[in-house]
């Protein structure tokens, strides 16, 4: 017989939320990760669950590290074996304006492009620069003003969805 080890455990989110739960099965009876398996079994993913909108299953298995090919959810075990999936945060466009002003969106160090997809749940920071002679009016996610954000390096926007920054000043 062979090991059978799954390269996911708790399928949770930062906040402790399970956004997945996958079923394993070999001929019919499910699986579970450490399960020893006689050579020439049959194992499939039987089903993958998404729990939260904000997550998807992009339909790549892996068997010890190599992948099996689009749309392959099953194959047969011959050896020790590490089964991987790839469920990831989702991605939404965020854009991004500025009215007299010079804005910048960083996610992490990374400088980002109005309309670039961003994952789920990432923290953006918004730096803006006023044009000369103009002093910042507001800054606005999705249509709502954002007060009290503000850090040393600028505004802090978290993505949930499709964002939208506007950055306006006046003179």
């Amino acid at each position: 017989s062979v090991l059978v080890t799954f390269g996911w455990t708790d399928l949770k989110d930062k906040y402790g939320n399970t956004y997945a739960q996958v079923t394993v099965k070999s001929n019919g009876a499910e699986v579970a990760s450490g399960d020893k398996l006689p050579i020439g079994s049959m194992i499939e993913i039987a089903e993958v669950k998404i729990l939260n909108d904000h997550y998807e299953w992009v339909g790549e298995v892996k068997v010890n590290d190599e992948f099996l090919g689009v749309g392959v959810t099953s194959f047969t075990l011959e050896e020790d074996t590490k089964i991987s999936l790839t469920i990831r945060a989702k991605q939404y466009p965020v854009y991004i304006e500025g009215i007299h002003t010079g804005v910048q969106v960083y996610n992490g160090n990374t400088l980002i492009a109005n309309g670039e997809k961003i994952s789920y749940d990432a923290i953006l920071t918004v730096q803006a620069t006023p044009e000369e002679y103009y002093d910042l009016q507001f800054v606005s996610v999705n249509g709502i003003q954002i007060k009290g954000a503000e850090t040393g390096g600028g505004y802090v926007v978290t993505v949930t969805g499709e964002t939208s920054i506007l950055v306006s000043s006046v003179s």
